[in-house]
């Protein structure tokens, strides 16, 4: 486990730029389940081919878990990078120009226009970068800081009972507010490194 997280926000599109979060963390603590999810990388081994998009489609919370699964087990080694959508009659209804966007954005992990887009009502574009970095657009930025916090938390809790004996009972940390993280958003904006490697 990472004890270095660093994260950049971009509040214009709500992109945060992280390191030292994986994509368990961001599975785990969300609150805005994907029901759905269309895959922008059109060669994926996953999901089902859609036509009209030529992209693959994971459909169903279910399989979206079973997706996301096969991702914490570590089973998938391509790199990730998917949107949300909430319906899939509306994928069909997507423009050439709305599904060049999207194949755009798949291919420079960068937003044309906007990252939210009215038809697939996406609450996150997930991208996987180099170097165990990822960006993530959030339709609501509270999600990324509850993730933040929870990922904060379980290194805190790791690093106190890091030398537990069998006979010693594992002491409890109180869960980070995400509130009091929401206060340094500002600091975030210009990028800011957590570094919880300080031993007791």
């Amino acid at each position: 486990m990472s004890n270095t997280i660093y994260v950049h926000i971009d509040t214009t599109s709500n992109a945060v730029l992280t390191r030292g979060l994986a994509p368990q963390d961001f599975n785990k603590s969300i609150v805005h389940q994907p029901k759905n999810l269309l895959l922008l990388d059109p060669s994926s081994d996953f999901g089902e081919f859609d036509g009209h998009t030529g992209l693959k489609v994971i459909r169903g919370m279910e399989d979206v878990q079973l997706f996301f699964q096969q991702i914490n087990k570590g089973r998938i080694a391509e790199e990730m990078k998917w949107i949300d959508f909430n319906d899939y009659e509306m994928v069909k209804e997507l423009t050439p120009l709305e599904i060049s966007e999207l194949l755009y954005f798949g291919h420079m992990k960068t937003h044309l226009h906007s990252p939210f887009f009215y038809k697939l009502q996406n609450n996150f574009v997930f991208f996987d970068l180099k170097d165990a970095r990822s960006r993530v657009y959030y339709r609501y930025l509270d999600e990324y800081f509850r993730i933040l916090a929870d990922r904060i938390t379980r290194i805190v809790l790791e690093k106190i009972n890091d030398r537990l004996s069998f006979f010693k009972k594992a002491t409890p940390v109180e869960k980070l507010d995400f509130n009091l993280l929401k206060e340094l958003r500002g600091i975030m904006q210009e990028g800011i490194v957590f570094c919880l490697t300080q031993e007791q």
